[in-house]
């Protein structure tokens, strides 16, 4: 990761690295609803006539207009299911195409329809790749998606269908396989390799104000999290010379386990404990500290922001905790930042058309997307052929619908389907929201 520049740089570069199903590292986490919304500084309310003509602008649409025509069909496979699901993606996709359809006049007038697949197992993701392509759908969109997806992109690509990737976890989401037919794939999202390896060079760059003389890592035992810990973060260029202990804690740990292994880790001496968690480990993290009496610099991932621990908190979060994201969040708004804006947006949609929806998680990256495949509709035209589609995809200079920064597919030879290249570390202390490298600043 190369920063834009220096120390004051507002957003890391992302590099190449070992991927796979690293759930946990994702930016953002699976959520119980908006009812525990803590976030006061996005504007509360229904959408407004500037936010609809602002999304109109953004799709090449007509604001204030409902589309009535034959519907656009769009593929989106996603996990809402399975053992580690993510319902909240397709509450994203599904609050884009109400935008989409009721405000926006759809593609030329024609309705936006998903055509939804759910991908639970290995079995069920392959079939929805299959379904796509009876189904003859022009173009496909990813949720998150933690199985075996290798042949989901192999049937997708030899029937020449792109696929514009959600939130990856896995190895093939950045690296889609290239044979039998070489196919389209793109994320507009740094996903968690971005998000990882920021908060490595935050770290190791002074960001703390110095560099760390020690770190202290927990993170669950799944093949994930294992790779994760081991291939990403232990081994960024950046922590070279510091030295690193990591503990291994099941999904499943109780309480005294969590102690035993924060206990193990060195946190109470660490100059910075780094828990690699899911968002109901967070809890169990944030209260293990409690028992243990310790309060470390922690840095964490944007799992550790999800609905689930603010609930648990009583409408707030760990005091004085960094976490690293997508170079802006739901919860810190700046009129000045477009991302910023796009993102309040979302969250009036939210509250106009599904307030109980799990709007964290990757709620918001999805509906950007369907945002954005409606600008590529609107630009093409509804008869828009694949190779079309894939073309405009590969070639999108963003940026992305709630997501800072330029976007290069294909910057990374080794993830050659990472089109975004920012992420941003912020942090909650005495009550507020404080911007530390990002779109922010």
């Amino acid at each position: 990761m190369e920063a834009t520049a220096g120390r004051r740089s507002n957003v890391f570069r992302t590099a190449g690295a070992l991927v796979s199903a690293v759930a946990l590292l994702a930016a953002f986490a699976t959520v119980s609803g908006a009812s525990t919304n803590p976030n006061t500084g996005y504007p509360k309310g229904n959408l407004t006539a500037a936010q609809i003509k602002l999304a109109a602008s953004y799709t090449g649409g007509v604001a204030n207009k409902t589309a009535k025509g034959t519907p656009v069909k769009v593929g989106f496979i996603n996990d809402d299911n399975g053992l580690v699901a993510y319902p909240e993606n397709t509450a994203g996709a599904n609050l884009g195409v109400w935008l989409v359809n009721k405000y926006l006049d759809g593609v030329k007038g024609h309705p936006i329809q998903l055509d939804r697949c759910q991908g639970n197992d290995d079995t069920s993701v392959a079939a929805c790749a299959v379904q796509m392509v009876d189904d003859h759908v022009k173009v496909v969109l990813t949720g998150t998606i933690i199985n075996n997806n290798s042949q989901m992109y192999k049937t997708l690509f030899t029937a020449h269908i792109p696929v514009i990737i959600g939130n990856g976890l896995t190895t093939p989401d950045f690296a889609p396989p290239a044979k039998p037919t070489p196919g389209t794939g793109v994320t507009y999202m740094p996903g968690s390799p971005g998000v990882i390896l920021g908060m490595a060079k935050f770290l190791g760059t002074n960001g703390l104000g110095s560099k760390p003389k020690s770190i202290a890592v927990v993170y669950t035992s799944d093949a994930g999290e294992v790779t994760a810990y081991n291939f990403l973060f232990k081994t960024d260029k950046y922590l070279k010379g510091i030295p690193i202990k990591g503990v291994e804690i099941s999904d499943t740990a109780t309480a005294s386990q969590v102690e035993s292994a924060i206990n193990a880790s060195g946190a109470k001496k660490a100059s910075v404990f780094v828990p690699l968690v899911p968002v109901q480990g967070c809890i169990s993290v944030y209260d293990a500290l409690k028992t243990l009496r310790i309060n470390p610099k922690v840095v964490t991932t944007g799992l550790c922001f999800g609905t689930p621990l603010i609930a648990h908190l009583h409408g707030t979060f760990p005091n004085g905790w960094y976490f690293g994201d997508y170079g802006v969040n739901y919860f810190i708004y700046k009129s000045s930042l477009q991302a910023s804006v796009q993102l309040a947006v979302y969250i009036a949609a939210v509250h106009q058309d599904n307030p109980t929806m799990q709007y964290t998680g990757f709620a918001g990256p999805s509906f950007g997307n369907v945002l954005t495949v409606t600008r590529f509709y609107n630009a093409l035209g509804t008869a828009a052929s694949s190779a079309k589609i894939a073309s405009l995809a590969k070639s999108f200079k963003g940026p992305q619908w709630g997501i800072p920064g330029p976007l290069h597919c294909g910057f990374d030879i080794t993830e050659p389907a990472v089109c975004g290249q920012t992420m941003g570390i912020a942090q909650f202390k005495s009550g507020k929201w404080i911007p530390i490298e990002d779109a922010y600043n």
